[in-house]
């Protein structure tokens, strides 16, 4: 519950920027991608992050937001899919571009969605010896075929998997707005995330409202709430 709610037209509405609003907005994202992933059947939850140049120098992309990058790297995902799956899917996806506090570079934290296993697709490497894996490393830092400008760091898709990468998409509010007229206001303006993009046709998380739907529909019943349980999310 909001602990400093704000009144609107006469009613008491949430502020958005205290702990509590945050780990609601939060939540919500976490519920619907686990309610995406519970439709679309598989789920990768990601960082990509960037190496340096063999000249030693920054690239671009670990400098700002380079959006296109992450746009190739889903084209490459979905080419890999279509060699691997004979089939095309659109990806459901959501993903953030963060800027790392410790050393100022850009990096993306990811969740993509699909009918069937993208860890089966390319080529996975240890990042520091490139011995290849027979499978998905996860929790390791590695290097993946299908993202050629740096490393890749897996997290498991569960709930506590998708709040890793999502809990960056409130990094601007977290970290501008809850940091105004202290100390940290100028660091937390000069890492606030910077992109936070999601595929919105359909939402994520709706095909599982609408399957559900159907199947009240089906078996001609009303729920006695409109609190409904996300499957493998506690809550």
């Amino acid at each position: 519950m909001c602990t400093s709610p704000k009144e609107f037209n006469g009613y008491l509405v949430a502020c958005k920027t205290c702990d509590q609003c945050l780990n609601t907005r939060l939540q919500e994202w976490v519920v619907r991608c686990m309610a995406e992933k519970a439709t679309a059947g598989h789920a990768l939850a990601f960082t990509l992050s960037y190496k340096n140049l063999p000249s030693g120098e920054t690239p671009l992309g670990a400098r700002t937001f380079v959006y296109r990058d992450f746009v190739l790297f889903k084209k490459a995902v979905a080419e890999a899919y279509y060699r691997k799956y004979k089939a095309r899917t659109e990806f459901s996806w959501i993903v953030c571009g963060e800027t790392g506090s410790r050393r100022g570079r850009v990096h993306w934290h990811a969740v993509l969605f699909s009918k069937n296993p993208l860890s089966e697709l390319g080529q996975w490497s240890n990042y520091y010896t490139g011995e290849k894996y027979d499978e998905m490393p996860l929790e390791k830092r590695c290097t993946w075929s299908l993202w050629k400008k740096g490393l890749v760091y897996v997290q498991r898709p569960d709930a506590a998997g998708m709040a890793y990468c999502l809990v960056y998409c409130m990094k601007d509010q977290f970290g501008v707005k809850k940091a105004k007229v202290n100390a940290r206001e100028t660091k937390a303006e000069n890492y606030a995330a910077g992109k936070f993009r999601m595929s919105k046709h359909p939402p994520i998380g709706v095909r599982y409202l609408e399957a559900l739907a159907a199947t009240w529909r089906q078996e001609r019943r009303v729920p006695p709430t409109l609190q409904i349980k996300v499957p493998d999310y506690n809550g």
